[in-house]
């Protein structure tokens, strides 16, 4: 097996969606039986992750691979962290934002697997964005865009879903300003998120050409989910079965950040049954862990710590 997947082989659990089958021993577990049955749970050892396709298999006497598309992957994690990463992990969950950015970066720096490294950086810059550390969080977003990601990954962008006054923290005006012009689409994208609020006709200007691209879809549809934040309360509800329709529609594994956002403009338009209705499913059915539903993250301590 090539080097640069050096631990690809440990085990992993992969909440997958689809409903073709995924190859011999898929199994709904258990702890997955609020999802949707097209939605499984495996066990598997990891042979390729990237922004077109998972590679796997479940038994290592599988004669070939079973291959899954990328944007059905909604969630991947280690049965088994290694020490350090579950230290940085607990870092974060806890919201100890110093100390998880520095056990991520220095996680990354011991070269696990392509697709945990990356997601082990993007956590990095959440953590660094929760912080404080804007040019941080930028700078890490930019090495990670050049080259793809999968969807897992881009869904943890550091970009702002909930409003300012409700979720203090994340990229400051000054460095978004100085972003928006920068090559990486990821960087706009979180640029222009954190400044929607401040510079909307910058900011607006900017999701409006990453919406229309063709070459990355997967910011194309963030952008546009970001641009239903521009709405007052009136257009929101004039709009609402779109609106939800716009965002239900996006890949799982991309869906939180929006979800959110929408739970958040329903009930500032008043709409309390339907906010309430969102808020519950975020808050009881969350498809995958994600920081901007802190409560989530607990989803990322299930592995044990060490082993084969």
């Amino acid at each position: 097996m090539p080097s640069r997947f050096a631990d690809a082989t440990r085990p992993v659990d992969a909440a997958v969606g689809g409903t073709e089958d995924n190859g011999a021993g898929a199994r709904l577990d258990e702890a997955f039986r609020w999802f949707p049955d097209p939605i499984r749970r495996l066990r598997v050892q990891i042979i390729r992750f990237d922004a077109r396709r998972l590679e796997y298999v479940q038994t290592a006497d599988q004669p070939e691979a079973s291959v899954v598309a990328a944007d059905r992957v909604v969630w991947a994690m280690p049965i088994r962290w290694q020490p350090g990463q579950r230290q940085a992990i607990d870092a974060l969950v806890r919201g100890d934002d110093d100390a998880a950015l520095r056990a991520l970066l220095q996680q990354t720096e011991q070269r696990p697997a392509v697709w945990l490294q990356q997601w082990l950086s993007m956590a990095a810059a959440q953590a660094a964005s929760r912080s404080g550390r804007s040019e941080i969080a930028l700078e890490i977003v930019r090495q990670l865009d050049r080259r793809p990601l999968p969807p897992m990954v881009v869904g943890w962008l550091p970009v702002r879903w909930l409003s300012s006054s409700e979720r203090p923290g994340g990229i400051d005006a000054q460095a978004a300003r100085a972003a928006l012009a920068d090559p990486s689409d990821a960087v706009r994208l979180v640029a222009a998120s954190a400044l929607l609020e401040k510079d909307r006709a910058a900011a607006s200007a900017v999701l409006a050409r990453l919406s229309g691209g063709q070459q990355r879809p997967l910011i194309a549809a963030l952008a546009s989910a970001q641009m239903l934040r521009t709405m007052n309360p009136a257009q929101w509800t004039e709009d609402l079965a779109v609106n939800l329709r716009r965002v239900e529609t996006l890949p799982l594994a991309i869906q939180m950040g929006p979800l959110s956002m929408a739970a958040e403009r329903t009930d500032r338009a008043g709409l309390d049954s339907t906010a309430e209705d969102l808020e519950t499913s975020l808050r009881w059915a969350p498809v995958a862990p994600h920081p901007v539903r802190p409560e989530t993250l607990q989803m990322l301590v299930g592995g044990t710590v060490g082993g084969p």
